[in-house]
């Protein structure tokens, strides 16, 4: 089995691509260890904002570990008022190689 770290740190090429099309598998096989700029994620229930113009800033996610990032208006419509979500922070697990 190919090594993906030897890979990708071989190739400039493929780390461009990765980083505009993937950006969540590049920071991974990047192994960026400085905190980059804050990811600004936008509430992803569209349908639930029909005065329309631009989305609104998550707050929350709406699930556990991988639910949707959502925004107050729309963690209120789903959970209740008050309810907080979950954690929109990732964890990065180091794996062994």
């Amino acid at each position: 089995m190919s090594d993906p770290w030897r890979i990708f740190k071989n190739d400039p090429n493929r780390q461009e691509t990765l980083r505009v099309l993937w950006p969540d598998l590049y920071e991974c096989l990047a192994e960026l260890d400085e905190p980059g700029p804050p990811r600004v994620l936008l509430c992803v229930l569209a349908g639930n904002h029909p005065e329309g113009g631009p989305r609104p800033l998550a707050v929350a996610r709406i699930g556990d570990q991988y639910g949707h990032p959502a925004c107050r208006k729309c963690i209120d419509k789903i959970h209740g008022e008050g309810h907080e979500g979950w954690p929109l922070k990732r964890e990065r697990k180091v794996g062994r190689r």
